[in-house]
């Protein structure tokens, strides 16, 4: 049913904005942040990030309100290579209120598709969702509570300390 239900548009700007940003050059960390406008039933941008670290970007969450991301940022891999993944993030932390969570959560497919991105992460503890995907980029779906994350994947959850 999620997959079906919509709540609000992308903005069109966004969308652009949002297609720039997949096909840029730069190699620096970079984020998009997003946000819904309740009045006008849209996401739009909230902010734009250059040179951010995943601390950074963390900090700069709402602790109480949901927020997508989009993060591009800079991955070394073991063999050497080096590539610039991009992930969405969807943050929803604990104590949103419901009809807040309700409107993102009925906007995030819709966004992921107009993004046309694969890595998509959701967060319900902000702490651990920059360090997951960045740490560990081909790591998807969702990320509940630490210790259910450690239940999950305690050698993950070694490589975060």
């Amino acid at each position: 049913m999620s997959d079906s239900l919509v709540v609000c548009d992308v903005d069109p700007e966004l969308k652009e904005k949002l297609k720039k940003f997949r096909f840029r050059k730069e190699t620096n960390n970079a984020a998009i942040m997003m946000k819904v406008d309740k009045d006008r039933q849209l996401v739009v941008l909230e902010e734009e990030f250059q040179d951010i670290s995943p601390e950074e970007l963390r900090c700069e969450l709402p602790e109480r309100q949901p927020r997508f991301v989009v993060y591009s940022y800079k991955y070394v891999h073991d063999d050497g290579r080096v590539s610039y993944p991009l992930c969405f993030i969807f943050s929803s932390p604990v104590g949103c209120k419901p009809e807040q969570q309700m409107m993102y959560a009925g906007s995030k497919n819709r966004l992921v598709q107009a993004a046309e991105l694969t890595k998509v992460f959701q967060a319900h503890f902000l702490p651990l969702v920059l360090s997951i995907a960045v740490k560990r980029p081909l790591f998807g779906g969702t990320v509940p509570y630490p210790s259910a994350m450690s239940r999950c994947c305690p050698l993950l959850m070694m490589s975060l300390k």
